[in-house]
């Protein structure tokens, strides 16, 4: 079957993003042509086309839940479950990461609980401070973790995330010179999202909470979702 003529635009515009400023400029080289032709093959691959059945099924279930016709962009994240969810306060936080990190390693954990007693994360929203969470430092310092922790089951996987990012630049700049101590964002979300994942089976491993277990389930579709096409694609 043919690739959609969507399919094109989409190939095309991907393709044009990387290409080189020349070529964005509007000259068109064979080279260009062969990556347009690359990711139409992509595109137009079979398991992405199951893919795309999986993603139509999951905005089917959500419009019936919510209650809509349409389904904008933010009802893809809206709370699917009645009444109030779970809340953990950030010792409980730290305590369930550190037990379900435990795969990990003595090593790695006698370094990730250093940090959290060390003054790496600045813990809750105060007035003026930005919004979201991240990781940051130099190369010269320990990693620095920006949160603005609430009590969900978001921000505590949020924690568990951006110590991944913490950890491996912990461990990077301990191990490489300066030069050689910087990543893309390809490599550097897998130690983040490694943390997610291996937290994410020991909570569902050990609740007994049939409203919990609910929630950790449609947070495990978030993150996959969230991973796979927000960040990457």
């Amino acid at each position: 079957m043919a690739p959609s003529r969507r399919g094109l635009v989409c190939a095309a515009a991907l393709v044009l993003l990387l290409a080189p400023a020349g070529v964005r400029a509007g000259q068109p080289t064979d080279q260009l042509r062969t990556q347009i032709d690359r990711a139409v093959k992509v595109l137009d691959d079979p398991e992405l086309k199951k893919e795309s059945k999986f993603n139509a099924r999951r905005a089917a279930i959500r419009k019936r839940i919510l209650g809509v016709d349409t389904l904008y962009s933010y009802d893809l994240w809206a709370n699917l479950l009645p009444g109030p969810t779970k809340t953990y306060t950030y010792d409980e936080a730290r305590a369930a990461i550190i037990k379900g990190l435990a795969p990990m390693g003595k090593g790695y954990l006698a370094n990730f609980e250093k940090g959290l007693n060390s003054g790496w994360v600045d813990v809750y929203e105060t007035q003026g401070k930005g919004s979201g969470a991240y990781c940051w430092g130099t190369w010269s310092s320990h990693p620095y973790l920006l949160m603005n922790y609430n009590g969900s089951l978001d921000h505590v996987f949020t924690l568990a995330h951006e110590m991944g990012h913490a950890m491996h630049n912990h461990y990077t700049n301990r191990n490489e010179p300066y030069i050689y101590s910087g990543h893309p964002l390809f490599t550097a979300e897998v130690a983040s999202t490694c943390n997610e994942a291996v937290l994410m089976k020991y909570m569902l491993a050990n609740t007994k909470d049939k409203q919990e277990r609910l929630d950790l389930l449609i947070k495990y579709i978030e993150q996959i979702m969230g991973t796979f096409y927000t960040q990457v694609m």
